[in-house]
């Protein structure tokens, strides 16, 4: 029986380095971990990714090697056993000694062969990330761009939750590197990826989408919150003086955005943020033009927007301004809860609160998630991924302020940190929702997790203005099954999420590959 196991275990592995090795090549050379075109890779990259699948075809053949010496030693020593009618007792014994050193040492070179194979998957990890990273200025690429737009559009058909794109372009860039350099050029788009990337908010993604163009996919956000978003980060690039070689250096870009219109293709939306871009720098550049799905307007501010030159994001009218971190338990000051004169917070002005260290923004969840995947595909251990959305977000953010609601996602992120293990994922997910990756549990401890969460949450009260308010949460699981890919995966999630919320919130639901269940819940809400 041991025999069968280790000969088992060998098939699954050698059959597993085989997917593995299949699955580098279809991510380099057909897309992403979203499955969507790319341009042809470069020789640097085939290099790369030749020297792994390399490597897995030898690890492969030692593999086999070893089996066909696996297999030799079990038949010699069954024929020594069949040789005799009836061996004797010692000759059994000798016999047995023999498969079991056999069967360890096999068992040896599987866990020797595994953990390099872990090594080559954490290897193509690097190699995802770096695919998807803009050398020069740390953004995402182009790639990057594409596999988000792909899956917020898919967000879209399925749930209703829309986005805009912002496209930008650094006026007169040809000229500026004909007149002071490419290696001023080079630190333009460094600084200018930096004012986008601080001045938005973690749900957003922000990419060079080529040469000096960028572009940034903004969900949950309505068309006039963006334009007043795409003005600010004009005048905050406006206000940047760059030093370069004792030069005192100013730059200026021009804008271009669009919000998702129902029944629109992707690839159309993101044509009209670039029609509204040409008519930006047909305009005069260094000003932000917007595509109503109509015609093409300018953006007029209906009140003058002030900014800090020193320091652009200081704006308390931003959308993107940054919340301080409350500790835990201690209550806050009256002047940092409510603006008396402001009693609604409109749902598309929602923000999370700053990221944490230890949190991951969604995109890069999506990254991890892939990878969790393909090993998934060769191991079949359990993976489990969970949906929390707080309830009650955008009903505090009315009644106390921005601040306060922002408080309540940094109480439930505390206790998020404080329920998972160290192998586990956290991201911010979307607005006021978390996501985690679960590996080694099953749907039932998932559930069991989900539930234990939810009923720690919702016995939390903070001191929000003269009351205490008591936080909800909503939860959305599933368990990796063999039909899933990682955007299936997430559909159900999100099924299972909007199930619990729609029941009345501060309920767990989870999909069971059939159908979204609640689970019942363990104590009076």
């Amino acid at each position: 029986m041991d025999s069968l196991w280790v000969d088992l275990g060998i098939l699954l592995f050698v059959a597993g380095a085989g997917a593995f090795a299949g699955w580098v090549a279809r991510w380099v050379f057909v897309g992403g971990v979203g499955g969507s075109e790319k341009a042809p890779p470069g020789p640097e990259q085939l290099r790369q990714v030749g020297e792994i699948l390399s490597h897995l075809q030898q690890l492969a053949g030692r593999v086999a090697a070893d089996v066909g010496q696996h297999t030799h030693r079990v038949e010699t020593i069954s024929e020594q056993l069949h040789s005799a009618d009836k061996p004797a007792p010692d000759v059994v014994v000798r016999a047995i000694g023999q498969l079991l050193e056999a069967n360890t040492q096999m068992q040896q070179k599987l866990a020797a062969a595994e953990q390099q194979l872990q090594e080559q998957a954490k290897q193509i990890e690097a190699h995802i990330t770096a695919a998807r990273t803009d050398a020069l200025t740390g953004l995402a690429n182009r790639r990057a761009f594409d596999e988000e737009l792909a899956r917020r559009h898919a967000e879209f058909q399925r749930l209703k939750k829309t986005f805009s794109v912002i496209m930008v372009d650094v006026d007169h860039f040809k000229k500026f590197n004909d007149t002071y350099g490419h290696q001023a050029g080079d630190e333009v788009l460094r600084q200018v990826a930096r004012i986008l990337r601080d001045h938005s908010r973690a749900m957003d993604l922000v990419a060079r989408y080529g040469g000096e163009e960028f572009a940034l996919i903004c969900p949950a956000a309505s068309a006039d919150v963006l334009k007043e978003h795409a003005e600010r980060l004009r005048q905050a690039i406006e206000a940047m003086l760059l030093d370069f070689e004792g030069k005192k250096i100013r730059v200026t870009a021009s804008f271009g955005l669009a919000h998702l219109l129902p029944g629109e293709e992707a690839n159309k939306l993101v044509e009209r943020a670039d029609q509204a871009l040409y008519a930006s720098k047909q305009a005069g550049r260094n000003c932000v033009h917007w595509h109503d799905g109509q015609r093409i307007l300018p953006y007029q501010a209906t009140q003058p927007t002030q900014t800090t030159k020193s320091n652009p994001s200081a704006d308390p009218s931003s959308n993107t301004y940054p919340v301080p971190c409350q500790e835990m338990g201690k209550p806050l000051a009256a002047n940092q809860l409510v603006n008396p004169a402001r009693k609604e917070i409109p749902s598309d002005q929602a923000l999370l609160p700053q990221p944490l260290e230890s949190f991951h923004s969604r995109s890069d969840f999506c990254v991890i998630l892939g990878r969790r995947l393909a090993e998934w595909r060769r191991t079949r251990r359990p993976l489990s991924v969970l949906l929390l959305q707080v309830d009650n977000y955008l009903e505090l953010a009315a009644k106390y302020g921005l601040q306060a609601a922002q408080l309540t996602l940094r109480a439930t992120s505390q206790f998020l940190q404080a329920a998972v293990r160290q192998m586990d994922v956290i991201a911010q997910y979307d607005n006021s929702t978390f996501a985690l990756l679960l590996p080694e549990a099953s749907l039932k401890n998932v559930a069991d997790i989900a539930e234990r969460l939810r009923e720690a949450i919702c016995r939390c009260k903070l001191p929000l203005g003269s009351c205490w308010e008591r936080i909800t949460v909503s939860i959305g699981a599933a368990e990796v099954t063999l039909t899933d890919d990682l955007q299936r995966l997430l559909e159900r999630c999100e099924e299972a999420l909007e199930q619990a919320r729609s029941s009345g919130g501060n309920r767990v639901c989870v999909h069971t590959g059939q159908k979204a269940e609640l689970v019942e819940a363990s104590v009076e809400s």
